[in-house]
């Protein structure tokens, strides 16, 4: 039995650092002006980790992070629009079931705990702030 336990603590404080998934994530941005969507605006995304260029009606591979996501999109004739965008951190506690202390650890130090909205929609002329709890800028 003391054996048992032994191996039991062993197999959780050593278990797989990358519970939370990959330190990247797919993001979409469509952007509107006056009630229509406008295509081909150039949109810059950045985070502490990077930088990644789209146009709209686009979408990425990003680097995730617990920073914001800044996102900045222009169209020749139309005003510029912007948004700031908060991460969730994702649920650890599933995490540290599978993947112990270890695990948490290394996800939140690594980021991949942490996630955006996956489709931004940017209204050109405005600047937004999108908090945690927010799925899309509306």
């Amino acid at each position: 039995m003391k054996n048992s336990i032994i191996i039991f603590f062993a197999l959780i404080l050593t278990a797989c650092g990358t519970i939370g998934g990959s330190r990247f994530q797919h993001v979409a941005v469509s952007t509107f002006y006056n009630g229509q969507q406008i295509d081909g605006a150039d949109c810059t995304l950045t985070n502490k980790n990077g930088a990644w260029h789209i146009l709209s009606q686009g979408a990425t591979t990003i680097q995730k992070a617990y920073s914001d996501l800044d996102i900045v999109c222009e169209k020749e004739n139309v005003p510029t629009g912007s948004a700031t965008v908060k991460s969730k951190t994702n649920s650890l506690l599933p995490n540290f079931l599978t993947g112990g202390a270890f695990g948490s650890t290394v996800d939140t130090m690594s980021e991949s705990i942490f996630e955006y909205p996956s489709h931004i929609v940017i209204y050109m002329g405005t600047n937004t702030f999108v908090p945690v709890a927010k799925q899309t800028v509306e």
